[in-house]
């Protein structure tokens, strides 16, 4: 019995994984040969043994899957979940040369399109998905993502008013009806869907993040505090980690300047000068070593408006508020390197602080 696989497909299709590949010319060409040998590449990695050629703009690929009798859509999905996304679309335009109507091939396809970012082919791809099984909602939320990807979050709304009509206790919906939602600047409606994601998928770091920042555009910020914490708390280091931790450091600069707005803060100032007079005498690997331990432990959120002394550091001696902490990191990066954003604004008070400081060494 035979495993291969015949297929033909349009070299359009698949232009932008030769060009991945690094298969065009200077002039942005690539020969016929060029381009065989780059498929049959990228299905060499899939797994199995092909041969491939192109004519006249058509490759003609013969390719037998590793292991023997392995489906094709199993072999890219496997990629895909492994990130192996040039094999798992190539795969993928093969069956869709051969099953253009699949709507298991057209969601796979679409959605990977859209994760590597080719939005426009995602979403003709997607909204072939939807036409071929119209009952499908992961399709249609699929094509909602892609279209909000694309930055047509007004598009993506009804199909997502859809997809929570039809299945309301479908996590992924809410969570992106949400997103959309916060794009739209309807935030008072991104609320509800998101406390619904979270409700249904407590575990969703994203759902979470969606939520604190709904909390936040709503100007409730103790609660927009706890979402971005529990975002961090559920994966510290994934894809919503880094805007919870930009929701936390706004969260606090807003609430710090909430004390004395258009005045610098003078306990901000006289930690600053601390800092300063702390660093004077440390040689750069020092202060380094201060300074990245504290961004490292500011990745969780360091509460600035509490003045209870409640870390402590490796590389310095004592306890400190996290305010002191800010500050301490505020002075290091000035030292280390002053062109970088330390992600709190305390220009005025450390502008105040050096004042102090060159006073006080010029005496």
């Amino acid at each position: 019995m035979s495993f291969r696989h015949e297929y033909r497909v349009a070299l359009q299709s698949v232009e932008t994984l030769i060009r991945a590949e690094g298969s065009t010319s200077p002039s942005g060409k690539a020969s016929e040969t060029q381009i065989a040998r780059s498929i049959g590449s990228i299905l060499a990695r899939a797994g199995g043994r092909a041969s491939v050629a192109a004519r006249a703009g058509v490759l003609e690929i013969g390719w037998t899957p590793s292991p023997e009798g392995a489906e094709p859509l199993d072999v890219a999905a496997a990629a895909l979940e492994q990130g192996h996304y040039p094999e798992g679309i190539l795969v993928l335009r093969l069956l869709e040369s051969e099953s253009p109507h699949d709507p298991g091939v057209l969601y796979n396809l679409g959605m990977a399109l859209s994760d590597v970012g080719e939005l426009p082919a995602a979403i003709e791809t997607l909204e072939a998905a939807v036409t071929a099984a119209p009952r499908n909602t992961d399709a249609e939320v699929a094509l909602a993502v892609a279209l909000a990807r694309a930055g047509e979050a007004t598009r993506a709304i009804p199909l997502l008013e859809h997809a929570v009509e039809t299945e309301p206790d479908n996590p992924w919906a809410h969570r992106n009806l949400g997103a959309c939602l916060l794009r739209t600047e309807r935030p008072q409606e991104a609320l509800g869907h998101f406390l619904l994601a979270t409700a249904l998928a407590p575990g969703d770091a994203a759902a979470h993040l969606g939520l604190g920042q709904a909390h936040e555009a709503l100007g409730e910020g103790e609660r927009a505090d706890g979402e971005y914490r529990r975002t961090l708390d559920l994966d510290e280091y994934g894809p919503a980690a880094e805007p919870a931790r930009e929701g936390l450091s706004r969260l606090a600069a807003s609430t710090f300047r909430e004390r004395l707005p258009g005045s610098p803060r003078m306990d901000a100032v006289m930690y600053l000068l601390d800092a300063l007079t702390t660093f004077r005498d440390m040689a750069r690997k020092e202060v380094e070593r201060v300074t990245f331990e504290i961004a490292m432990l500011g990745r969780t959120g360091l509460d600035v408006n509490d003045p209870a002394r409640q870390y402590t550091l490796k590389s310095l001696p004592g306890e400190r508020s996290g305010l002191q902490l800010v500050c301490i990191m505020y002075a290091g990066m000035k030292v280390i390197a002053p062109e970088v954003d330390a992600g709190f604004d305390l220009a005025a008070e450390y502008e105040a602080a050096m004042s102090l400081f060159e006073a006080r060494e010029g005496a």
